[in-house]
């Protein structure tokens, strides 16, 4: 799709994720996403040996939050929630398995309009939404991802 012919403003609410060694249909189905930051965490001043009246400020590496996926709460079968479960489960004598986390903005017709992929990503939390009996509410799986760098497709 030419750079003209893409929808502006773009929409948010049709996305795909893919995590890699995963492939149940359902895993990819999110509601929300969140966590997809890039800041520089400071600066630095550094003042000049023997000239006192100038300074350096130099930057700090770039930070990234965790990554945050919602989704409605799938049976136990699922290869994500199993491997959510395993790795927060486990004791530190078990290695964790990070995996490639790659999301993918879309229009209403599947065109890729923006993407960015995780890399070394690994469960850091794991919770559900609260239960209410006075409300018929879906129940939701909120999911969060450590990861080492991420890269803008």
């Amino acid at each position: 799709m030419a750079e003209s012919e893409r929808p502006y403003p773009i929409t948010s609410f049709f996305f795909t994720v893919s995590i890699d060694g995963i492939n149940g249909t359902s895993d990819g189905m999110f509601q929300q996403l969140s966590g997809i930051e890039w800041e520089r965490d400071g600066k630095l001043e550094v003042r000049e040996g023997g000239l006192n009246g100038y300074k350096h400020s130099l930057p700090m590496p770039v930070t990234h939050p965790d990554l945050e996926l919602k989704r409605g709460v799938l049976p136990d079968d699922s290869a994500l929630t199993q491997w959510c479960t395993e790795t927060l489960s486990a004791d530190f004598g078990t290695p964790i398995e990070p995996k490639t986390i790659t999301v993918q903005l879309t229009d209403g017709q599947g065109n890729v309009l923006r993407g960015w992929t995780f890399y070394n990503a690994y469960p850091h939390k794991m919770g559900y939404s609260s239960l209410d009996a006075m409300r018929s509410e879906y129940l939701v799986e909120n999911l969060v991802f450590a990861y080492d760098y991420c890269e803008a497709l």
